[in-house]
């Protein structure tokens, strides 16, 4: 008897989504599986060479297992054809549980803005109910999901963090930045990090002399306050493209502290690459975790608004910036690295 194939599946295309893929397929492959990426076909120049692809399961013989890793609007129609073609089993990783009404209200989401979230889980409830396992992986989306509607649909839960595969450099580059690494977004406070930099810049409260970087497949804003940054080199910014797997882990190895001090979060990528490169980063007291831990492997804030607050929690960061790094990554090996979850993930698939 062959081995049991199991298809680790994304159907947007979004770079960062790559290395969670690659963790999985490298994962599944390691417990025995015979493992398959089905990715949107955009991101076939993003994937490592030697894995196994497909951008459809037309010419699949069989699927044991599929594993969703985000939503996309495609998933419906996918998980039902492998329901009926195939009767695989499917996983789906829950990243977003709807929260309260006010917990959005209170960051200055309009109300058609609100309307537009709660449609969306209005739809994510088919994915849960054609699911036959939920993996949540943070505690904070764990304890949201038991409170939400969603698991009178769907209790055959778990709780797994982000998974990743280790990428980080034998010889790690000089680190110079603090950095904004990812997508321009109201949740990931984009304005309070750019108030943050022009405020320390123009106080000439740059202690260590330190660089500022960017780096978002979103186009940035310009203001002269920027422009006078970039032309002083002080600021850099990659923007307007997906960044390759590589390029993203040598702007995490070459920052000092990259800014995690979001308005919301239940669970994020950007914390546990980072770890992955020994870069402790900047958090909101009301959003740590397990995953951060303050004066550990994070500076947590009471505002990301304070400049003072922020300047304090930089240069502490940097001033103990090597017991810092040393945290962060013993986080990342501990919590984020695949083969620590390889036990998990093997009592999912056999209880399905």
């Amino acid at each position: 008897m062959g081995k049991k194939t199991v298809v680790i599946i994304s159907l947007n295309y979004r770079v960062a989504h790559v290395a969670h893929l690659v963790a999985s397929y490298y994962q599944m492959e390691e417990l025995g599986y015979k493992s398959i990426l089905c990715i949107n076909p955009k991101l076939i120049p993003f994937i490592p060479k030697g894995l196994n692809y497909v951008t459809s399961i037309r010419n699949l013989k069989s699927v044991d297992v599929a594993l969703f890793w985000f939503p996309a609007f495609s998933n419906i129609k996918l998980m039902l054809q492998l329901k009926i073609r195939f009767h695989s089993r499917i996983i789906y990783v829950f990243h977003e549980p709807l929260e309260k009404f006010n917990t959005y209200r209170n960051l200055g989401l309009s109300k058609m803005e609100i309307l537009k979230i709660y449609l969306k889980y209005i739809y994510s409830l088919l994915f849960l109910i054609i699911s036959d396992s939920i993996i949540l992986p943070s505690k904070k989306a764990l304890n949201i999901y038991k409170d939400s509607f969603g698991y009178k649909v769907n209790r055959n839960i778990s709780y797994i963090p982000l998974l990743f595969n280790d990428e980080s450099f034998s010889i790690p580059p000089k680190r110079e930045f603090i950095s904004y690494i990812g997508t321009i977004a109201r949740d990931h406070a984009f304005n309070e990090f750019i108030n943050f930099i022009l405020s320390i810049s123009e106080n000439n409260h740059l202690k260590y002399k330190l660089k500022f970087l960017i780096a978002t497949r979103n186009l940035v804003p310009r203001t002269p306050d920027l422009d006078k940054l970039i032309q002083k080199g002080i600021l850099k910014i990659i923007e307007g493209k997906p960044l390759t797997d590589y390029e993203i882990n040598l702007y995490y190895a070459k920052s000092y502290v990259v800014w995690n001090a979001y308005n919301r979060t239940t669970q994020s990528g950007v914390l546990a690459k980072a770890s992955m490169f020994g870069t402790p980063a900047i958090v909101k007291k009301d959003n740590l975790s397990e995953f951060s831990i303050d004066g550990y492997n994070v500076k947590a804030v009471s505002s990301n608004t304070d400049i003072d607050e922020l300047f304090r929690a930089v240069n502490e960061v940097i001033a103990n910036i090597d017991i810092y790094s040393k945290n962060s990554r013993q986080m990342f090996e501990s919590t984020f690295y695949y083969r620590v979850h390889n036990d998990q993930i093997t009592s999912i698939i056999k209880n399905l």
